[in-house]
């Protein structure tokens, strides 16, 4: 008794009870178990695939797949398993995330069962399926449980919260992959996965509307300036989430230093996200999206031109801060858009940023048929930093998105 009223003080006191009871906190505290647990291993998964001896132009054509199979998933899964329950979808995909790492982590005895070509197959379609189902019912989760006027807040606590924690990610990841192997990584994040699921797991339903999905407010091509931006914003994506960690390894850089390298552009990332968050409830997402745009897409360009550790690790934290604020500004406007129609909205980004990873890759493939490895790295990586560099000229226009 003595201990349930000391429990029930605390709850009172410190603002627990309305904390751990609240849909949307229920949100960050899954995510950030789940923030952490892809920040040790989303970096190395090309890594990985390239040391167990897929080649990088294999590797190319895997995340060409991943991201042209992402647009059908996304429409399946608003289409047909949307019904079932955001929250329910949401576990899902973190069980997905479970196989996959199980996946990853049982590599040999997959490819000696199925073969490599039927492994990196299944590898991305699992993927495809975790992420697709995340992000499909994560949108529809944050829409559903914030309002119009704290958007910008509200976002920057969820990118900010998870990336603090996920800090150590990807240097915790390098460091055990190279102390121990990737397989005790990849049951790491597994674990961290389960936790998450828990987490989840016992938070309140979220009652959602029927979707009505309409090919032409998918396409919504009367407002193309919107559709442009998330055409860039997937090719800068596809290339500092996959791309960039994978060129710093074929470049000898060790697993470790690149997680060290994330360490502080992390941390820089996070407070960015934060305070830009709250700052575009107040003033906009106009003069910020453009000083997102414009920094981080010079620190992409100068960091694919920089050959020493030093001098990588601190353009990149330069990148971290900028790309705080060039991904939080941009995203509000996305959200406060998708307050209208999640469905459609979600869908219509989707479609259009999908494409513009698909494409870098696209671009890339080419490029390593034309150039040397490295070389191709370098210029695709600059192809993204100039990508993104044009997205600051549709934004002093585009009124779907900046306000």
């Amino acid at each position: 008794m003595e201990k349930h009223n000391q429990t029930s003080f605390a709850l009172k006191h410190f603002h627990l009870s309305r904390f751990l009871h609240d849909k949307y906190n229920d949100l960050v505290i899954a995510d950030t178990f789940r923030q952490v647990a892809l920040s040790m291993i989303t970096l190395f998964v090309p890594i990985f695939l390239f040391k167990i001896g897929f080649s990088v132009l294999t590797i190319a054509y895997y995340l060409f797949f991943i991201f042209t199979g992402s647009i059908i998933s996304h429409f399946i899964i608003f289409k047909y398993f949307i019904k079932l329950g955001v929250k329910k979808i949401l576990i899902g995909s973190y069980v997905l995330d479970i196989f996959f790492y199980l996946f990853l982590f049982s590599s040999e005895i997959a490819i000696n069962s199925f073969g490599s070509s039927a492994f990196i197959m299944l590898t991305a379609l699992l993927f495809i399926l975790s992420t697709t189902l995340y992000w499909s019912a994560h949108h529809v989760y944050f829409v559903n449980t914030t309002t119009i006027k704290k958007s910008g807040t509200k976002l920057g606590i969820i990118l900010a919260v998870p990336t603090i924690f996920a800090i150590i990610g990807p240097f915790l990841g390098g460091l055990l992959i190279t102390g121990f192997s990737f397989k005790i990584a990849f049951l790491t994040s597994a674990l961290l996965m389960i936790i998450a699921s828990i987490t989840l797991l016992f938070s309140e339903n979220i009652k959602t509307t029927k979707p009505k999905l309409k090919l032409k407010k998918i396409l919504d091509l009367k407002k193309m300036r919107k559709n442009i931006i998330y055409f860039f914003q997937g090719i800068v994506f596809a290339v500092t989430g996959f791309i960039w960690p994978f060129y710093l390894f074929i470049a000898s850089i060790k697993l470790i230093s690149i997680g060290a390298i994330y360490l502080l552009s992390n941390f820089l990332c996070s407070a960015a996200s934060y305070l830009t968050g709250k700052e575009t409830d107040k003033k906009g997402n106009k003069l910020l999206s453009i000083i997102g745009v414009m920094g981080h897409s010079l620190t992409l360009i100068f960091r694919a031109l920089t050959k020493s550790i030093g001098g990588i690790t601190i353009i990149q934290s330069i990148g971290g801060l900028f790309g705080g604020i060039f991904v939080t500004a941009l995203e509000v406007g996305f959200l406060r858009h998708a307050h209208k129609d999640i469905y459609n909205s979600t869908m219509n980004r989707e479609f259009y940023m999908h494409l513009g990873r698909a494409f870098s890759v696209l671009v890339f493939i080419v490029l390593l048929y034309l150039l040397t490895i490295i070389k191709a790295f370098v210029a695709v990586i600059i192809f993204a930093g100039i990508s993104e560099f044009l997205i600051s000229f549709i934004i002093k226009k585009d009124k779907a998105l900046i306000n």
